[in-house]
């Protein structure tokens, strides 16, 4: 459709625009078809041009928006900071030349117009030189060059001064120009989020995130550039008096430290004011700092509160309306089937298939996707979708494609649940099956209930019965969730009816299948024909041969089961078989017993054992987030008395080392449980050991458990080793992705109340969060475990003697900020900075004088901001959500009321439609009263 389309186009004058605009909606050359079907060129000098959409250009955009980012950061860095580092020159020059390769490719890339890619090169070339070449061309120019003049004209001494200078000062800033690129970030998100069908939450993120960086790092470099000097050349960084830069302690602390110190010390300050958190230890002196800083906070106000928290929210109110859309539609539907008083067992079938509809297509029906697309469109569609099903007939290949094209239209999904009848023993059945995901299982002719093999996804069956009417042989029920892909007899019909050619070739193929696997008997009891004497000796003598092969191989007494070779593909080679052992000794034998009973041990992951198991390895992984980070810190301090070295280190590390225990056996617990996927449960410990083995959470769980705490016993010193003990088991951490996966599967059930599980979550995550912060807080203060102003090792290190309290160990720290008596007493400390951190209030009593901790300071603020944001966001998104029905029917009952008012309708009628309709909302609660099942689904129970 899309060639003949552009064929068309082509077809036109070339000369005019209207043609070239539309001269191409693939990704290729200007060409253009003969009668025979072959593709040439029609204009040379206009062949070659780049689509934007191909595989390699996306990357190539990609990267240069990720040099333009850096070298607009980098940019603004060496012009105000420091600009003797060699190696951010090299790096910004290199970004220097992938943008010029870009400016070169730029005119051969076509351009969106109206929903259509233009390819004409001549149109690409006049379109870029009208749009962004200009900015492009002068962001390279290379303007560095001003550092070689040197003045000395022979004018007025006013001008020579005034030369002198003006010209370091442009020297200083001679590369701005490459800010003029930033225009291309805009651009890029632009693009991405305009294009459906990507990640939107992810493309957001990255860009909220990028316009949120370079805003705090311009601010802050601006803000130190209000009042100090940059290392440039020979110049030492001064500061001028009486300005921010005069708060430091000591005042000449930018001339000490090094650059990267005192980029920092403005980043603190441009994250503590752009966040509101303002502790208020560094701020503004002069009137162009009071100035500069209101610039801040209200970009702060704009950026942060306005763009990022405001997107963040529309995203999760978007991205839950879906689910809240269903949830509410179920929770109709319950309350009708309870009015209708239907049976247990079949409320909890409509129940389950609608929570399994959400859980594998969010409540979207394969057969509604895409009824928008034109006809040929959706047969092409539904062709590459259905191929493989088709191909796995025997019957349907080597048939025309047009043919196959009506076809797979005609193909319907099904979803059957674990335990659902698929097809019963001895019905005829007109349906072709095929698992497309799940697992089903062949029931014995004797009992129907009794599995004697089971059929996973891509196997198909039931083909034959297209044609032939055949009474099943065995029964077949899903021991999963299935999806089914499903052919019936009616639809193929409807396709031969165009296709008289294809059926005749359909019923030769099919009667040579039963005369080759002997099912003439089936269908002459099922009214398909008499069945020719030789066939039926053929038949007899068939069967007898196989008999007597079996009797002469087999031993022992084993069970032959009879199967269907048309209905059932494959199926022999999914039959249990027996094995003989020679029971040589009775070692052996009782060796074989036990590998047998060792593997059959599979705990199901809907048993108690594996619930209970469940629940006590979360809980041990919370107590050990939370136990673990506070020993490393608080607890280290004080190993170097002798008082808790003695006591209570041992029990601490008795408990600890009960917990590595449970977590370690928790990995062999995982390698004996069953795991459910959507092509089946596996329950067998091979199909277990890789699925385990290849996820993400076996690497997790193994790095939780590994023994790097003994590392310590390369250190000489007790005091040292117990400190490094304790510290180097902070590996356990990451064991924390169980609580946030448990939170994660618990949200996708829809029994549950999504608001109070959200609630709990964001309280445990904002809580571990704070005392993470409060904790690593507190170890950048106390990174040797000495931190107490009153107590300090004595001069041989034998033992801890008084001091002064002018006398710190590790002056110049927050600690000597607070009065702690005790480690619990430090812990308070630290945990109200952190949460006076996070939530932005930032008292200002408690706050960073060191380049770490002002670093740690400025992670919390951000990590505090996003985290409670993200909170506030998910909580009003679930309260707009749910009350999204009430508000629609309001709406619609004001129109209502609109519509009576105008035409004059009486009060007695207005009431009695109003009462009506507010009855009807409080039946089926706005959801339309046709309840009808979307999609073919068979209930079997």
């Amino acid at each position: 459709m899309m060639t003949d389309m552009k064929n068309s186009n082509n077809n036109h004058d070339s000369s005019t625009i209207s043609a070239a605009e539309t001269s191409s909606l693939e990704v290729d050359s200007c060409t253009t078809s003969t009668a025979g079907g072959r593709r040439v060129n029609t204009n040379p000098s206009r062949h070659f041009y780049l689509s934007p959409h191909t595989f390699w250009m996306q990357r190539w955009e990609a990267l240069v928006v990720t040099t333009v980012i850096f070298t607009s950061a980098l940019e603004v860095f060496i012009a105000v900071l420091d600009s003797r580092v060699l190696g951010l020159w090299v790096f910004v020059y290199l970004c220097d030349f992938i943008f010029i390769i870009d400016i070169v490719l730029r005119f051969f890339v076509g351009y969106m117009k109206n929903g259509i890619l233009i390819s004409d090169v001549r149109l690409i070339r006049k379109h870029y030189l009208r749009t962004t070449f200009i900015p492009d061309i002068v962001s390279v120019l290379p303007l560095g060059l001003i550092v070689l003049a040197k003045p000395g004209i022979q004018v007025a001494d006013g001008f020579v001064t005034t030369l002198t200078n003006i010209v370091p000062k442009l020297a200083q800033y001679r590369c701005m120009n490459r800010l003029l690129r930033v225009y291309r970030i805009e651009s890029y998100f632009e693009m991405k989020e305009s294009k459906l069908g990507t990640n939107t939450v992810a493309i957001r993120t990255i860009k909220y995130t990028t316009y949120a960086g370079l805003s705090i790092h311009f601010l802050a470099c601006f803000w130190y550039l209000l009042s100090c000097s940059g290392r440039h050349g020979d110049t030492i960084p001064t500061c001028d008096n009486g300005t921010w830069a005069a708060q430091l302690e000591p005042s000449s602390y930018i001339s000490e430290k090094s650059t990267l110190d005192a980029y920092i010390v403005s980043l603190y300050w441009a994250v503590a004011t752009t966040t509101s958190t303002g502790y208020g230890d560094i701020s503004a002196i002069t009137q162009e700092e009071k100035a500069y800083s209101i610039v801040a906070m209200l970009l702060g106000i704009g950026v942060f509160y306005g763009v990022i928290l405001g997107g963040m929210a529309s995203m999760m109110t978007n991205f839950d309306s879906q689910r809240a859309r269903y949830t509410h539609r179920l929770n109709v539907i319950k309350e009708n089937l309870r009015d209708l008083r239907v049976k247990d067992e079949m409320y909890l079938l409509v129940v389950g298939y609608y929570e399994y509809l959400w859980v594998r297509k969010k409540g979207v029906t394969d057969d509604s996707m895409f009824n928008k697309l034109p006809l040929t469109f959706h047969a092409e569609v539904s062709l590459s979708a259905n191929k493989y099903i088709l191909d796995k007939a025997p019957m349907f290949q080597n048939l025309s494609e047009g043919f196959l094209r009506m076809l797979s239209l005609e193909i319907k999904p099904s979803l059957y649940l674990p335990n659902q009848m698929i097809a019963m023993r001895n019905e005829i059945c007109h349906t072709m099956f095929f698992i497309h995901r799940g697992e089903a299982e062949v029931l014995s002719p004797e009992d129907d209930e009794t599995s004697i093999t089971r059929l996973r996804h891509g196997r198909l069956f039931g083909e034959v019965n297209l044609i032939f009417s055949m009474p099943r042989t065995n029964g077949i029920r899903a021991s999963a969730h299935c999806d089914l892909m499903v052919l019936d007899r009616a639809d193929l019909q409807n396709v031969l009816h165009h296709y008289p050619e294809v059926a005749k070739k359909l019923q030769q193929i099919a009667e040579e299948r039963c005369d080759a696997a002997g099912l003439l008997e089936d269908r002459a009891k099922a009214g398909e024909g008499v069945i020719p004497a030789s066939k039926s000796m053929k038949r007899l003598s068939i069967i007898s041969a196989q008999v007597s092969k079996l009797s002469a191989k087999l031993t022992g007494k084993h069970e032959v089961q009879a199967v269907d070779a048309l209905n059932i593909e494959e199926a022999g080679s999914e039959w249990v078989t027996v094995h003989r052992g020679t029971c040589r000794s009775r070692i052996e034998k009782q060796i074989e017993s036990v590998k047998r009973t060792f593997s059959k041990c599979i705990l199901m992951p809907n048993s108690r054992f594996a619930k209970y198991w469940e629940r006590l390895v979360l809980l041990l992984t919370l107590i050990i987030v939370m136990v673990y980070p506070y020993v490393a810190s608080f607890s280290a301090s004080k190993v170097r008395s002798s008082s808790l070295q003695n006591t209570g280190s041992i029990p601490l590390l008795t408990c600890c080392y009960i917990m590595d225990f449970i977590l370690f056996c928790d990995i062999f617990v995982r390698l004996r449980t069953a795991v459910v996927t959507p092509n089946g449960t596996y329950k067998d410990f091979k199909s277990i050991r890789d699925h385990y083995v290849n996820s993400w959470g076996f690497v997790v769980d193994v790095l939780a458990v590994l023994p790097l705490d003994l590392i310590c016993l390369y250190t000489q010193d007790t005091d040292d080793r117990t400190i490094a003990l304790y510290r180097l088991r902070l590996n356990r951490l990451v064991k924390y992705w169980r609580i946030l996966d448990y939170f994660k599967n618990l949200e996708k059930d829809l029994n549950v109340k999504i608001g109070t599980i959200r609630v709990f979550k964001f309280v445990i995550n904002i809580s571990l969060l704070s005392h993470w912060s409060a904790c690593f807080w507190y170890i950048v203060a106390c990174i040797t475990g000495m931190c107490r102003k009153d107590l300090c090792p004595s001069s041989d290190g034998l033992q801890f003697v008084l001091t002064d309290p002018g006398d710190s160990c590790n002056e110049g720290t927050w600690v000597d900020q607070v009065n702690a008596t005790s480690p619990f007493e430090e812990y308070v400390s630290a945990l109200y900075w952190a949460a006076a951190t996070m939530t932005s209030t930032g008292y200002g009593d408690i706050s960073a004088h060191t380049t770490v901790a002002r670093f740690i300071s400025v992670v919390a603020m951000l990590v505090g901001l996003l985290l409670y944001g993200y909170c506030l966001s998910s909580i009003a998104a679930t309260l707009a959500n749910s009350d999204a029905p009430r508000v629609g029917f309001q709406e619609k009952l004001f129109a209502v009321q609109e519509f009576m008012k105008d035409h004059g309708l009486s009060n007695d009628l207005t009431n009695r439609v109003i009462n009506y309709l507010s009855l009807v909302f409080r039946k089926h609660r706005y959801v339309k009263s046709n309840l009808t099942i979307p999609g073919p689904m068979v209930w079997n129970p």
